[in-house]
């Protein structure tokens, strides 16, 4: 798109992704995927950007119940549409470091003993090579890059280094689920889970330092499902038994006065120790701000079994019947660009506008200094306002910023003010 108009307004207005649901206290929508997914749970999420996400989970073949097959669902920022999956009947996690390199997980499609993991390479999904658990499914996926990665299972923990998969360890109870991995650097890996005595279920936490695995938590009240943290030292497991805290010394259980559910709590992620999301049972969502948690109206009554986000303001939440939720506060994230780097000493600063929209998220607003930038800028997010024209303080604005082109690829609305092309 080119135009010479001096200083201009973009709306771009194209199909909603995401329409309404019944919402009281918070900004909660569930997405339309453009097709109804009755019965099939959406398991787990991984993005780059608001244009580019994937989500996993199961579906079946219209009229046939007793056949599901993994399902894997792309929004490109038109619309969701199905890739084709390889040989899966469940798809339960997702991760990547980059649009070419994705890992996803699940239980294969005959059934057979040992599970599946799945790489994306940009152009087309394949099965990989891995040791065997010892039943059919790949619980979790984590990795702090392309050649750190582990995934979770019935009895194991494997490690893929780039190359290759090993097991990093081996459980000598051979019932032991690990359900979730999280990690916040290569030296120190979380991985919990839970196993059966009798009739209870009992919950376990490991702990990798970078030499090896050790146990850190172990008790009763059910399964484990969910890990997540801000840090080594303030990190949440959730599940059966609620919600659990680590603060660096000891696992504690967050009690009722903290206003902490206690039970049934299968989703946690957040973006700092004052900002956590956990979801679970019956659509429910809840907020903790560093001191307690306060309920979400999510609008929601199905399950919810993973939530995921990109910051603060650009949240997901997935659960049964095809339910993905999205949710934003509606608040700006400004970003400045100056040539210089400087801003004004504002933060964050981008010395090239492409590396300001690249970081931006919904809701974002772009400052430009009043400079010509010989660049071409592409804008593939949602609900971003590119302004031009701002002084080296960013108080004002006193005249124009000049580009060579600029290319609107999105879905939803993008403003771009006091901007001219070349």
């Amino acid at each position: 798109m080119k135009t010479s108009a001096k200083v201009f307004t973009i709306l771009v207005l194209a199909s909603c992704w995401i329409c309404s649901a019944a919402v009281a206290d918070a900004n909660w929508t569930r997405i339309n995927l453009g097709k109804t997914y009755n019965k099939a749970p959406i398991y787990d999420f991984w993005a780059t950007s608001g244009s580019n996400l994937f989500a996993v989970g199961m579906n079946f073949q219209e009229g046939d119940w007793e056949n599901p097959y993994g399902l894997i669902l792309r929004y490109d920022g038109t619309g969701w549409k199905e890739m084709e999956s390889v040989n899966t009947r469940w798809l339960f996690c997702v991760w990547g470091s980059s649009l070419s390199n994705i890992l996803a997980g699940g239980e294969e499609m005959n059934g057979t003993l040992g599970g599946v993991i799945l790489h994306y390479d940009g152009v087309k999904w394949s099965e990989m090579t891995h040791p065997s658990f010892s039943a059919n499914a790949v619980e979790d996926i984590w990795g702090s890059s392309s050649s750190d990665v582990y995934a979770v299972g019935l009895g194991r923990i494997l490690h893929y280094d780039g190359t290759n998969w090993t097991t990093s360890y081996q459980s000598k109870d051979p019932f032991f689920l690990f359900t979730s991995v999280w990690g916040d650097s290569p030296s120190s890996v979380f991985a919990g889970g839970f196993y059966s005595e009798g009739t209870d279920e009992n919950y376990v936490i490991l702990h990798y330092d970078g030499s090896g695995w050790t146990e850190m938590a172990r008790g009763t009240g059910g399964r484990l499902i969910n890990l997540w943290g801000s840090s080594g030292s303030d990190v949440f497991a959730v599940g059966y038994p609620g919600i659990l805290h680590y603060d660096g010394t000891a696992w504690t259980k967050m009690n009722g006065s903290s206003n902490a559910p206690q039970e049934y709590v299968y989703a946690i992620w957040g973006t700092s120790s004052s900002n956590v999301f956990a979801g679970g049972m019956n659509g429910a969502i809840h907020r903790y701000d560093g001191s307690s948690w306060t309920d979400m109206q999510s609008g929601n009554t199905q399950a919810l079994w993973n939530i995921w986000g990109l910051s603060a303001n650009d949240v997901y939440a997935a659960g049964n019947d095809g339910t993905i939720l999205h949710y934003t506060d509606g608040t700006e994230t400004v970003i400045y660009v100056e040539s210089n780097g400087e801003c004004g000493g504002k933060n964050p600063c981008f010395s090239t506008i492409q590396d300001g929209i690249d970081s931006a998220d919904t809701y974002s607003v772009i400052k430009i200094s009043e400079e010509t930038y010989d660049e071409d800028i592409t804008v593939d997010q949602v609900n971003v306002t590119i302004q031009g024209g701002w002084n080296s303080t960013f108080t004002s604005r006193t005249s124009t910023t000049t580009v060579r082109s600029l290319t609107v690829g999105s879905s939803g609305a993008v403003i771009a003010e006091y901007l001219v092309i070349q």
